[in-house]
């Protein structure tokens, strides 16, 4: 995904060894008999994967760094994407089974015993840290040529690194804390730090027939994300457990708003803001998505990055939406 918000982040975990676990579909046929190749740098540099591959099989290769992306430590932010690369082969048969085919070349097939199946892939850094973005691929990959070809490729999503603990990371190495005066505000009004217990408290789940759709988190129903007017907005935070809550704010009425600091349980949180949702050629758009909080204070909006990574995994194209974010030195 291209995005506005490159070069903005700040130190990263930085890791110098990376390894790679593939598992083969165990039923029939799902091996292949040729080599496979690996490549995740921007330059894609490719090592080799596996020789063969037998049904059933979990493969683990350790990335040569140096070669991927010209460096021995990396940070976790560099690991965008990963593609698999293998090269097909065509075999000879004789003219009496060619006779009614219809042929690429003359005198020979492409065979399809190079097919396979992918399961899963898990990348593991440092060996701390794991990514099971593609968790479960399920999916016959075929080589169209004997050329090297590209037979599946994703996008690697940083928010779903997790540490040993089995706990998502803090992105650009940090959590935003609730600040302590308003905190100590919150408490002196009896503020509830319970979302689900906040009436309009939403998670934002993706996108059906074009429409946004968030999970009420006190009654347990689904919902439409109502389109905004010039006098409303969501009102949202961005967990560190991977959840975008978000609540509908209506300006006018200011003894109504939910803080932020009340999204997010009083507990750090990766980003918070508010965006605007309006229709556009009959679907829901977020129009304007910014970090304005004053419980948190993002800085400068180098944590919208991870936002935008985020509305995109649900299926949300961020495509026509204005990004905005406080000036880091005010």
């Amino acid at each position: 995904m291209n995005s506005i918000f490159t070069g903005q982040a700040s130190n990263s975990q930085t890791i110098d060894s990376l390894t790679v676990i593939a598992t083969i579909e165990n039923i029939k046929w799902a091996g292949t008999g040729t080599s496979i190749y690996i490549s995740l740098g921007p330059t894609l540099q490719l090592q080799r994967f596996c020789e063969t591959a037998s049904a059933g099989e979990t493969i683990a290769l350790s990335i040569d760094l140096k070669k991927m992306f010209g460096r021995k430590n990396i940070t976790l932010l560099e690991i965008q994407g990963i593609s698999f690369h293998q090269v097909g082969r065509e075999t000879s048969f004789g003219a009496d089974f060619l006779n009614g085919l219809t042929l690429g070349v003359a005198g020979t097939i492409k065979s399809n015993e190079d097919d396979w199946a992918l399961e899963s892939v898990t990348l593991i850094a440092n060996d701390i840290y794991s990514n099971t973005t593609f968790k479960q691929i399920n999916k016959w990959l075929h080589a169209p040529s004997s050329h090297l070809d590209t037979v599946w490729s994703g996008q690697v999503l940083y928010t779903n690194w997790i540490n040993s603990d089995k706990k998502p990371i803090d992105l650009n190495s940090q959590t935003y804390p609730v600040r302590w005066m308003p905190y100590i505000g919150d408490i002196m009004r009896w503020r509830s730090y319970d979302p689900s217990k906040i009436p309009g408290v939403g998670q934002l789940i993706g996108r059906l027939n074009g429409r946004l759709i968030g999970h009420q988190l006190s009654s347990g129903q689904s919902e439409q994300l109502e389109s905004n007017t010039t006098t409303s907005s969501y009102t949202w935070v961005y967990t560190p457990e991977g959840s975008l809550i978000y609540r509908r704010w209506d300006k006018t009425n200011h003894a109504a708003y939910i803080r932020h600091s009340q999204l997010g349980s009083g507990r750090p949180v990766i980003c918070a803001g508010e965006f605007k949702v309006i229709d556009q050629q009959l679907q829901s758009v977020i129009s304007m998505v910014n970090d304005a909080s004053g419980h948190y204070k993002p800085d400068g909006g180098a944590c919208l990055r991870y936002v935008a990574e985020k509305f995109e995994a649900l299926g949300i194209s961020t495509e026509h939406t204005e990004w905005k974010w406080r000036d880091s030195a005010s």
